[in-house]
């Protein structure tokens, strides 16, 4: 590819950057790099100096990135609770953030459990032999009995994010 192919590039990239208003932000830091660059080599037409500016370029840019990908990161991540991970949310909650997390899974596994405590229901009534509907009505019960813990737990993790929210 020629040189003022990619000048030629460059400047319509920048052109509708400034238009869009994005000059004042990452377009700023990067055209003051990058633009005097990309001239120096097209008007001089030395090889070799670009070929020791765009390792310096490139170092740069992968300083940059290992900057700001964990900062971006950090800020983006939810805390999602699951099963495979509470006993470690659990272990490791000492945010506000974080005891809602568990509280919102717990709301969770209460619906599925209140779900399958009415699935039980409709199955007792529809069972034919008293002993399978008496099966199934003790299923509901126990279903009833884990969401009504589920909720306990929920609420009591809503409790310890208010106290961790106040600093008590």
């Amino acid at each position: 590819m020629d040189i003022r192919t990619v000048v030629r590039q460059y400047a319509g990239v920048a052109e509708r950057l400034r238009r869009e208003g994005l000059r004042r932000h990452v377009w700023h830091g990067i055209s003051y790099l990058v633009e005097p660059m990309l001239l120096w080599r097209w008007q001089n037409g030395r090889e070799e100096k670009m070929k020791r500016v765009m390792p310096i370029l490139a170092a740069w840019l992968v300083l940059l990135a290992a900057t700001t990908l964990p900062i971006l990161r950090a800020g983006a991540q939810t805390a999602v609770v699951t099963d495979d991970n509470l006993s470690e949310s659990i272990a490791n909650a000492k945010t506000p953030a974080d005891h809602e997390a568990i509280a919102a899974y717990y709301d969770q596994e209460a619906t599925s459990a209140e779900a399958k405590a009415a699935l039980h229901r409709k199955a007792a009534s529809n069972a034919k032999p008293v002993g399978m509907a008496n099966m199934c009505n003790g299923l509901a019960q126990y279903w009833d009995k884990v969401a009504g813990e589920d909720k306990d737990l929920a609420k009591a993790h809503r409790a310890m994010a208010k106290g961790a929210g106040s600093g008590t």
